[in-house]
């Protein structure tokens, strides 16, 4: 794909990816620095997983697998939307090798056993904590409403994102 586009498109939208208000208001907020650390982890982990299956030698096979799981599961420790990368790496693996299975399925083997590995040291060796966190309105609009009041209120959202998105005006934050 890339080679059929000129390098001044890619800048283009490189360029309006960066300076879009949608995307500044990540990049501008302290809060959301874990969608940030989940954004490097994740793509860490695909880096690393498409090098294991272009290296020669099992040795850097196994390190390259390894710094993947561990930035994978660093990804999972900022939050949880690291999850998204079990689907992501796996189907990148998939349309970068030409549609082979072996990357795709060891990929997934790799990190499902990589993050039950996660689940259980979190359960069992960190100490539980019994802090309860009580969200707001505005954090959580579709809590404590019943699933008639949820579809159209997600609908809202999704329109109000979308506009926003085509035509970035007028946009507040509450924090």
């Amino acid at each position: 794909f890339y080679n059929h586009v000129s390098d001044y498109f890619l800048l283009i939208v490189t360029a309006i990816f960066i300076a879009h208000p949608l995307h500044t208001e990540v990049v501008d907020s302290l809060k959301n620095r874990d969608v940030i650390l989940v954004s490097l982890f994740g793509l860490y982990t695909c880096y690393a997983f498409l090098k294991v299956f272009e290296t020669n030698g099992i040795i850097k096979q196994v390190l390259l697998v390894i710094s993947g799981l561990v930035s994978y599961n660093l990804g999972l420790l900022s939050k949880l939307d690291e999850v998204l990368f079990l689907a992501i790496v796996p189907l990148v693996l998939f349309f970068y090798y030409s549609g082979k299975w072996k990357p795709l399925l060891l990929s997934i083997l790799f990190m499902l056993i990589g993050s039950r590995g996660l689940l259980r040291f979190t359960r069992h060796e960190l100490t539980p904590s019994h802090y309860h966190r009580t969200f707001i309105f505005i954090e959580q609009p579709l809590l404590h409403t019943h699933w008639y009041q949820r579809i159209p209120l997600g609908f809202y959202s999704l329109w109000f994102y979308i506009r926003k998105l085509i035509f970035p005006w007028q946009m507040t934050c509450y924090y």
